[in-house]
């Protein structure tokens, strides 16, 4: 009798696998027919990417499809470059339309002119319309999440979705963000200054559920009028994104957080109904799921109640050790700063521990990591010391982009918003700063909803960011790095956390330290 093959021979032959990803793939086989979902915590340096490949070659082989599904931009470059042979499709906004490419109204993008692709006259040149034919007929693509669910491509029948893509297998790398991504297609606001909906609306279902679909016939007559091309495209994209909040809402309504609020538009505050949802709803799981057999969800951040997110309740878990040793990803928690409102002199007392830490390691280059309001604060106090560059919200990419080309020797990067997807490898950073445990925003109606319907969300999404925040440096098994914790909050959160916390995490911890 045959042998039957397994993950592992289908491994990249130019690579030999690493203890960690043998014991990933090994556990994968072993339940693979027994469990539908398969959840892993898989460390920075454990190699996600070739062990989950090696799961999609197989089933190739098999005449199976693979769905790799990714939401950091980064990790998508990462798996272009080691897989150049596999088919990759992106959001619309990442190709230029060959029809209109100097239209600066419409950006040049194909994403600002997708209703009008039936009479491109360049479709078959199109790099997106390419990529898209491609997912449909091979046997592997990877996606972004949003460019997977538009790919399903429904259409409305009895008001359900009418799916024309599946995959066999599902894997998504970096899982930890999907669910807020999902949850964000939902984000929706309507300007009292285009639809006069009226005052406390927000307190009746039936009544908001009546007052947009006014609203969204008068979207289609808008469509439907003599509009120049750019501004017909706007209203569509609108008239779908508003289809599906009024499916969400008529479904499951307790799942939806609406707001009559204030906000700017063009510079000025103007009233207007915030839509938003505290997570996925059970259809559009469903639908993204599809029928896929399998489903393999992978992060260093993986945390049993993320699956749970994402709508299992029944699943396998792994969480995998960490191939780097701990002592070459140090987590210290110097607890130097109280980041409470009382504390009027924490952004001199962060200054001070930042210029200490610094002054250990004067050769070498490192991170902070920091909120936008502290980033701006500590400005004023390490300015003046020329080791330390700043960015703003305009210039962040090209910051982050110069730091990241190795430029100073004794660099210190000062960011904000950079918790995920920088690979901060070897000499590009030796050490990183962490000023505050960054807690959601109580102030917002939403996370205090998302609060109240599970205790932990709260901390486990804070202790999430700092994880990631320490996983950017260290990044493979010859790398080094160590990680300075500020925050005086973190070790009542990590108390609070410590039993659904990754071990190699918990592992690389050095107590009782002081600067």
């Amino acid at each position: 009798m045959e042998k039957q093959a397994r993950f592992l021979d289908y491994f990249d032959p130019s690579k030999t696998p690493r203890d960690i990803q043998v014991q990933a793939s090994d556990w994968s086989q072993n339940n693979w027919y027994t469990s539908k979902v398969l959840a892993l915590n898989m460390s920075c340096g454990a190699g996600k990417s070739h062990y989950a490949m090696s799961i999609a070659e197989w089933n190739a082989a098999q005449g199976l499809t693979t769905s790799y599904i990714t939401p950091q931009k980064l990790l998508q470059g990462q798996l272009q470059r080691d897989f150049k042979h596999i088919n990759m499709l992106m959001g619309a906004e990442n190709y230029v339309c060959l029809e209109h490419p100097n239209n600066d109204k419409m950006n040049a993008d194909v994403s600002k002119s997708l209703g009008l692709c039936f009479k491109c006259r360049k479709k078959q040149e199109c790099p997106y319309f390419s990529h898209k034919l491609r997912a449909y007929n091979e046997y592997i693509t990877i996606f972004n999440p949003m460019s997977y669910l538009f790919l399903k491509k429904s259409v409305t029948k009895d008001n359900e979705q009418q799916t024309i893509y599946d995959a066999d297998t599902i894997i998504i790398d970096e899982c930890q963000s999907v669910a807020s991504m999902l949850a964000g297609a939902f984000d929706f606001k309507v300007w009292r200054f285009e639809h006069r909906y009226a005052k406390n609306i927000s307190a009746s279902v039936p009544a908001l559920v009546a007052s947009l679909e006014q609203y969204q016939n008068t979207l289609d007559a808008l469509f439907n009028s003599d509009l120049k091309v750019e501004e017909r495209m706007k209203v569509m994209r609108t008239i779908h994104k508003l289809d599906m909040v009024l499916k969400g809402l008529k479904k499951e309504p307790e799942m939806f957080v609406v707001e009559e609020t204030v906000e700017k538009y063009r510079n000025q505050n103007m009233d207007c109904l915030k839509v938003r949802v505290t997570a996925p709803p059970a259809w559009l799981l469903k639908w993204f799921f599809g029928s896929a057999a399998h489903i393999v969800l992978m992060s260093g951040t993986l945390f049993k109640s993320m699956p749970k997110e994402l709508g299992f309740t029944d699943f396998a878990f792994l969480d995998l050790p960490s191939p780097i040793d701990k002592e070459l990803r140090r987590f210290i928690p110097v607890s130097a700063v109280s980041n409470s409102h009382s504390n009027v002199n924490a952004v001199v007392e962060l200054a001070e521990a930042i210029i200490k830490i610094a002054n250990r390691h004067p050769n070498e280059r490192g991170i902070v990591l920091a909120s936008y309001e502290q980033a701006k604060s500590l400005k004023g106090y390490l300015d003046g010391h020329t080791r330390f560059v700043f960015h703003d919200r305009l210039d962040k990419s090209k910051v982050i982009e110069k730091f990241m080309q190795g430029e100073g020797s004794d660099r210190i990067a000062v960011l904000s918003g950079a918790w995920e997807g920088l690979d901060a490898k070897d000499d590009l950073c030796r050490f990183i700063i962490i000023t505050k445990c960054l807690f959601p925003n109580m102030g917002d109606k939403l996370v205090l909803r998302k609060r109240d319907l599970d205790k932990t969300w709260y901390d486990l999404e804070t202790m999430k960011y700092v994880i990631q925040g320490a996983n950017r440096a260290s990044r493979h098994q010859a790398d080094f790095s160590v990680t300075y914790m500020l925050d005086a909050n973190f070790m009542p959160l990590y108390t609070r956390t410590k039993q659904h916390l990754p071990k190699y995490f918990c592992e690389s911890i050095k107590w009782g330290q002081r600067l």
